[in-house]
């Protein structure tokens, strides 16, 4: 069968699927509210025919599958040696980070074999996106982008719309985004303080050290400290100031790992680095200026239980970036911590959760975020007169997609300067939990677990 036959009966086979599934929905549910016997039978006798239907259908369109899987392995196979590199470019471009090995494939069957992954909620398949990327290579041999061109029409859907998404993905990529990360770690009855800086989020790999660099203070890499955090906000300064002369561009955002019974500590409040120390009238707080993400320092070593569970949620996330946030954060509504711990513990897509709600004890919501592995929090550190935090915290998500909640977060710390008295605006008191696992440190760069 050609190409153009093919397609044309992938179109027919596919509307005639959505047809009978259609039918059996329908069917289905007539067989369900009928009472009279006769009728029940007569009607399951209609779903298990529309059944092999439908299986008939499904396995036609596998057939179509595997034999336009075929073709493009044929057209690629003879390109495959000379243009190694450009394949590997982008297959690397892909795939997420996380599912990238160290060794790239040094075969075509092994490639292709590692993108036949589940599209995990994405509008284009792995592979789809490598023929996408491989088409937009500029150095690729024309002979080679007109096949792919010709392929990716008849069995792309939308082939248009995957490169312009993936120009655009590109374009993100060529950004240039260092990060700031500092972790207060508790250690046999104390605390230290470490920190790494992240040159370039937008090309991070975790296991690439080369990526990432511990900075030491006083040759010191771990920095004691005491549950107070009494000496953190200076140190920070020197952290920052560091930061700025190893890569040389400006911060985009700080990451501050805590315990978790600490999550609460207002650190976004911290006074950041002044050019002119003697100037008072233009003080800032690191929330003010950079995007400061809490981070859960029980999570940055080991893999207990509740730690594989967390990385298991937050890599979900990776995927709905470009949603709408107000649909992917629930509701936490409990004024009980140990009821909201249950609820959220009981829902496996509980991966974001906005609480209103103050809890008396510092140590939460913290604790309970931890214990229930959840990745994403917005929360109020302060209950503040006349203010209604549900309805702050649904106008901060409003008409933002996931990406942009940091963002968004410090765009509201940043509102709190208008106020005579800022610590009676809510931007004083927001708290931003983002876990990601794909932004640690090298373990090679943790120091051991102990003072």
């Amino acid at each position: 069968m050609g190409s153009l036959a093919r397609r044309l009966e992938k179109e027919k086979l596919e509307k005639d699927l959505a047809a009978r599934k259609k039918d059996y929905e329908a069917v289905g549910d007539k067989h369900r509210h009928e009472t009279n016997p006769s009728e029940r039978n007569s009607l399951q006798s209609q779903l298990e025919r529309l059944i092999n239907e439908i299986e008939n259908l499904e396995e036609r369109l596998k057939e179509i599958k595997i034999s336009s899987e075929e073709e493009l392995i044929e057209i690629l196979r003879g390109y495959f040696e000379q243009e190694k590199l450009i394949f590997q470019k982008a297959y690397r471009l892909s795939l997420p980070d996380r599912l990238i090995d160290k060794e790239l494939p040094s075969s075509l069957e092994a490639l292709i074999s590692n993108l036949q992954l589940p599209q995990q909620q994405e509008s284009y398949s792995f592979q789809e996106k490598f023929i996408g990327n491989l088409f937009i290579e500029q150095n690729l041999t024309s002979k080679l982008k007109r096949k792919l061109k010709e392929w990716a029409e008849e069995n792309i859907k939308d082939c248009h719309q995957l490169l312009i998404q993936l120009n655009q993905e590109r374009a993100q990529r060529s950004l240039y985004y260092p990060a700031l990360l500092v972790a207060i770690s508790e250690r046999e009855g104390g605390y230290i303080v470490e920190a790494w800086l992240i040159e370039n989020l937008t090309k991070y790999k975790q296991y690439s050290s080369s990526d990432c660099e511990q900075i030491t203070i006083d040759r010191q890499a771990a920095i004691p400290t005491n549950e107070t955090l009494s000496n953190v906000p200076e140190l920070l300064k020197q952290l920052i100031a560091e930061s700025y002369a190893r890569c040389q561009h400006d911060l985009k955002q700080i990451h501050i790992f805590l315990p978790a019974k600490l999550m609460n500590h207002a650190v976004d409040c911290w006074q950041n680095l002044q050019a002119d120390a003697d100037n008072h009238d233009y003080l800032t707080t690191i929330g003010e200026d950079y995007e400061v993400i809490i981070r859960c320092s029980e999570r940055l070593r080991g893999q207990s239980p509740a730690v594989v569970r967390w990385r298991d949620k937050a890599n979900i996330l990776k995927f709905q970036l470009a949603q709408s946030a107000q649909q992917i954060f629930m509701l936490g509504d409990s004024n009980n911590p140990k009821i909201l711990w249950k609820k959220l513990k009981q829902q496996e897509q509980a991966i974001a959760v906005k609480i209103p709600t103050v809890f008396p004890k510092q140590e939460e919501p913290g604790t309970l975020l931890w214990q229930a592995a959840v990745p994403l929090a917005l929360w109020i550190r302060q209950q503040l007169p006349d203010i209604e935090n549900q309805l702050v915290l649904d106008e901060l998500l409003q008409d933002c997609c996931l990406k942009d909640v940091p963002n968004q977060v410090k765009n509201k710390r940043l509102d709190a300067t208008d106020c005579d008295l800022p610590e009676n605006h809510i931007g004083r008191h927001l708290c931003l939990l983002w876990d990601d696992p794909n932004l640690l440190p090298p373990e090679q760069l943790l120091t051991p677990n102990k003072l």
